[in-house]
Parts: structure tokens; C-alpha cells; sequence
């Protein structure tokens, strides 16, 4: 009888030393999830903030450009990354893209001429022949006055929703700024 409950105790501190082992391992990830969401918490008041400083003094075509690709690639992982947008009355286009360095140059001519054809607003049969070189792509239509623009992101797996919405705040407020 003594024997038997020597083994129930030994069972009940093993179950206990293996539940303090799980706790403390909940724990552990617990305060990763934190440290996680508080690095991200601090990146996206970062880029908050860089939207207000690039967009709070008047800005040429070319540095609109720059610090829209530039805050979009530094925020979100992509592969292509372009911006086109043109004037209505003397049609200059103002262009610039961004890629990894192992995206062949293939795939950025294909990229860079569907992003054309999404700026023209070329009929769907066209722009079907002409499929962007990545599976995943957001792209945002922009438009101010006499300008007209398009903003595009490619990479190989889908987005987030959270990275799906950023994409669009930094394009709605490019737009802003146009």
C-alpha cells in the first residue's frame, strides 16, 4: 500500500514538474509575442512619422517618388516595388521602381510594362497578356487634379491584411501629397 502511494506521488510530482515546464515555457513565448508586437508597434509609429516628414514641406515629382518607394520598401517585405504617374496636359511620365537584387531583368521589364499598361488603364484583355511577374500583387490607382498615377507591389507569397492596408495608407497619402 505504501508502495502504491509512493508511485501516486511520484506520478502527481512528475505531472506537476512537467506542468511548471509548460508554464514556463508559455511564458517564455509569451513575452516573445510582446517583445514582437511592441518592435511593431514601434515600426509603424515610425512610419508614421517618416509619412509626415517626407510629405510635410512641397515636394518635385522626383522626391515624391523617392520617399513613397522608399517608405513602402523599408515597411513591407516585396520583391517589385513601382510607382508610375504622368500629367494629363504635357504627359511627362515620372517613373521608379525598386527590386531584391535577384529579380531577373526579365521580370522587371515584364513588371515594368504592366505597370505601364495599369497606368494607361489598358482594356483587360491586354493587360491579361501581360501578366505582373509575381503571383502576389497590390497595386493602388492614384489620382490628383491633372495627375494620374499607379503604385505596385509584387512579391511571392500573399499579403497579410495588415500589410495589404499599410500598402494602401502609404499610396492614399502619396496621393495626398501629389
Amino acid at each position: 500500500m505504501v508502495a502504491v502511494i509512493a508511485a501516486i506521488l511520484a506520478i502527481q510530482q512528475n505531472q506537476q514538474a512537467q506542468i511548471a515546464q509548460a508554464t514556463a515555457v508559455l511564458a517564455e513565448e509569451k513575452a516573445v509575442a510582446n517583445a514582437e508586437l511592441a518592435a511593431t508597434r514601434a515600426r509603424e509609429l515610425t512610419q508614421i512619422r517618416r509619412i509626415g516628414e517626407i510629405l510635410s514641406r512641397p515636394l518635385t515629382a522626383q522626391e515624391w517618388t523617392d520617399g513613397l518607394l522608399d517608405l513602402m520598401w523599408e515597411s513591407l517585405p516585396l520583391t517589385l516595388l513601382g510607382v508610375r504617374f504622368q500629367a494629363q496636359q504635357t504627359l511627362e511620365l515620372t517613373a521608379a521602381s525598386h527590386h531584391l537584387p535577384h529579380v531577373p531583368a526579365e521580370a522587371l521589364e515584364r513588371f515594368d510594362h504592366w505597370l505601364d499598361l495599369q497606368l494607361q488603364d489598358s482594356p483587360p484583355d491586354l493587360a491579361g497578356n501581360h501578366p505582373p511577374p509575381c503571383p502576389a500583387i497590390l497595386q493602388q490607382r492614384l489620382q490628383a487634379g491633372e495627375v494620374i498615377g499607379m503604385v505596385a507591389a509584387g512579391r511571392d507569397e500573399p499579403f497579410s491584411a495588415e500589410e495589404v492596408e499599410l500598402f494602401h495608407i502609404f499610396a492614399l497619402q502619396g496621393e495626398a501629397a501629389l
